[in-house]
C-alpha cells in the first residue's frame, strides 16, 4: 500500500509537473546539451548564444548542479551540468526531465579522449529516444596567436581525418554499448574558434573563425531538421514523453502486482508448509500416543491371569482389583502427561525452526512464538480431566468381575467359600472331572472378560486421548501467543484477493 501510495503521489504528480512544462514550450523547438566539464560545453554555448565569454573556464569550480535555459536563434537551448556533477537519483531524474522535453540532444565531447564514463553516466538514464548529435571538440589553445595563425593556414592539422576517424569509431562503440542508438550523428566541431568569431576583437577574422569552427555544420542539421521533422518532433517529445510517464507508472504498478504476487505465493507456500506440520505432528503424535496407551495397558492385561487365579473366591478380590485398577490408572496419567509434555516440547522446536527459516525469508514480518505459558495451563487441564477418562477402566474391570456371578462379588465370595472343598478337592485332585472342568471353563471365561473390557477400555482411551491431542494443537494453532498459524492463513487469503 505505501509503494502504490508513492506512485500515486510522486508518479502522477511528476506526470502533471512534466505535462505543466511542456505546455509552456509547445511552440519552442528544444535543444539540450549535455557532456563532461572541461569537454568544451562552456565554450560552445557561448557562441551558440552569442555571450560574452564570462562562464568559459570556470567549469572545474562549478560546483552548482542546476540547469540553465538559453533562447538562441529562436530555440530552446537547454545548459546540463557536467556529467561527472550526477550524484544520485535527483540528479539522474533532472537529466531525465530535461530529456524528456527536448526535441534533439546535443552530446559534447573532446578529442583529448574519448571517454566510455561519459556514456555510462548517459546510460543511467531513461532510454533515450530523441536525435542524438555528437559534437567532437577538437581542442586547440587558439588564444596563443602563433597557434591561431596556424590554424587559420592549416586548418586540416587541427583536423587530422584519420585521427578523428579512429575517435568516431569509439564514439560508435561506446554509443552503441551503452545508449543502443543505431544512428549516430557526428560532427567535428572547434568550439573555440566558433565562440572567438562572436568577438568584437576578433571581428576582421570572424568569419574564416566561424567557417572553420565547422558549427555552420551544426547549424544546417540543426535547421533541416527543425524544416522537415520539427513538428512530429514537437508532437513525438510532448505524447511519447506523456506516455512514458504514463508506462512507467503502468510498469510500477506491474511490478507492486508481481511483488504482491510473488510475496502471496511465498505466504501460500508456508501456509501448505506450516499445515503439513500441524499434520505431520499429529500423525507422528497419534501413534507415539498409542504405543504408550497399548504398551501400559497391555502390561495391565497381562496381570489378569494371576490376578484371577490367585484371587478367585477371594472375599479381598474387589479390593485387591481396585488396588492394581488404581496402579495402572495412575501409571497411565503418568505416561500420558510425560506424553504430553514431550510432543509439545517437540512442536514447540518444529514451530521455532519454522520461524527461524521463515523470517530469514521475510525480515519484514516480526513472528513470535511462546507457547509455554498456554501449554503448561492446558496440559495440567488435560491431565486432570484424565483420570476421568480412565476411570472407566476400574468401572468396566468391575462389571467383568460381575460377569461371574450377577448377584456381586459378596455372593461370589460366598459362593467361593461354600465351595472351598471342592477348590481344595480340585487342587488335591479330588475334583470329579466335570466339576474340574467347569470350574476352569468359568475361571478363563473370567480372564477372557476381564481382556475384552480392558481392551474395550484402551480403544475408548485412544480415542478420548486422540480426540483431546487434536483439540489442543488447534487451540495452539489458534491462540494468540502462536500468531503464525494465524497470521500465513489469514494472509494468504489476502494476498489471493489482493492479486
Amino acid at each position: 500500500m505505501d509503494a502504490v501510495g508513492k506512485i500515486l503521489d510522486n508518479d502522477l504528480q511528476a506526470l502533471r509537473s512534466s505535462l505543466d512544462k511542456k505546455k509552456k514550450h509547445l511552440e519552442d523547438y528544444t535543444i539540450a546539451l549535455f557532456g563532461r566539464t572541461k569537454a568544451g560545453k562552456s565554450t560552445i554555448r557561448e557562441a551558440l548564444t552569442q555571450g560574452d565569454g564570462s562562464t568559459i573556464g570556470k567549469g572545474a569550480q562549478r560546483t552548482t548542479r542546476e540547469t540553465y535555459e538559453y533562447r538562441w536563434q529562436g530555440l530552446r537551448l537547454i545548459d546540463t551540468p557536467g556529467m561527472e556533477a550526477y550524484r544520485g537519483e535527483e540528479d539522474t531524474e533532472k537529466a531525465n526531465e530535461i530529456i524528456d522535453q527536448a526535441d534533439m540532444i546535443l552530446f559534447l565531447t573532446s578529442d583529448e579522449s574519448v571517454q566510455q564514463g561519459e556514456f555510462e553516466q548517459m546510460a543511467k538514464l531513461k532510454q533515450i529516444n530523441k536525435h542524438f548529435v555528437v559534437l567532437l571538440n577538437v581542442k586547440e589553445n587558439l588564444d596563443r596567436s602563433q597557434r591561431l595563425q596556424r590554424f587559420l593556414q592549416k586548418p586540416e592539422k587541427v583536423f587530422d581525418e584519420e585521427r578523428l576517424l579512429q575517435h568516431h569509431s569509439h564514439l560508435v562503440n561506446h554509443i552503441q554499448e551503452y545508449l543502443s542508438l543505431e544512428h549516430i550523428d557526428i560532427i567535428d566541431i572547434q568550439a573555440r574558434a566558433a565562440f572567438l568569431s562572436t568577438q568584437p576583437e576578433y571581428t576582421e577574422i570572424a568569419k574564416k573563425l566561424w567557417e572553420l569552427s565547422r558549427l555552420e555544420e551544426v547549424y544546417s542539421l540543426i535547421a533541416e531538421d527543425i524544416y522537415y521533422h520539427g513538428s512530429s518532433r514537437r508532437i513525438s517529445t510532448f505524447f511519447d514523453g506523456t506516455s512514458k510517464f504514463i508506462s512507467q507508472i503502468e510498469k510500477d504498478l506491474s511490478g507492486c502486482s508481481n511483488n504482491l504476487k510473488e510475496e502471496g505465493d511465498f505466504i501460500a507456500f508456508n501456509q501448505k508448509k506450516i499445515q503439513n506440520l500441524f499434520q505431520e505432528f499429529l500423525e507422528d503424535s497419534r501413534r507415539k500416543l498409542d504405543d504408550k496407551i497399548v504398551i501400559l495397558l497391555t502390561q495391565f492385561k497381562q496381570k489378569v491371569p494371576d490376578f484371577v487365579d490367585n484371587h478367585i473366591g477371594n472375599d479381598q478380590a474387589e479390593a485387591e482389583w481396585k488396588n492394581l485398577n488404581k496402579t495402572y490408572n495412575d501409571k497411565l496419567k503418568d505416561s500420558i502427561q510425560e506424553f504430553w509434555q514431550e510432543v509439545l516440547a517437540d512442536l514447540k522446536e518444529k514451530l521455532e525452526e519454522f520461524e527461524k527459516e521463515y523470517s530469514y525469508d521475510v525480515e519484514s514480518i516480526q513472528l513470535n512464538f511462546d507457547i509455554d505459558n498456554f501449554n503448561k495451563g492446558e496440559a495440567g487441564k488435560f491431565i486432570k480431566n484424565l483420570s476421568l477418562v480412565l476411570s472407566g477402566i476400574a468401572a468396566a474391570a468391575f462389571v467383568a468381575a460381575n460377569w461371574w456371578n450377577p448377584a456381586g462379588w459378596v455372593v461370589v465370595a460366598g459362593w467361593v467359600s461354600t465351595g472351598l472343598g471342592i477348590i481344595a478337592g480340585f487342587i488335591s485332585g479330588k475334583v470329579k472331572n466335570e466339576e474340574k472342568k467347569e470350574f476352569d471353563k468359568k475361571r478363563q471365561d473370567l480372564k477372557n472378560e476381564l481382556i475384552k473390557k480392558i481392551n474395550e477400555q484402551q480403544a475408548k482411551t485412544i480415542n478420548a486421548c486422540t480426540k483431546e491431542l487434536e483439540k489442543q494443537v488447534e487451540k495452539i494453532k489458534q491462540s494468540p501467543d502462536s500468531r503464525t498459524y494465524v497470521f500465513i492463513s489469514s494472509t494468504s487469503i489476502v494476498y489471493r484477493k489482493a492479486s
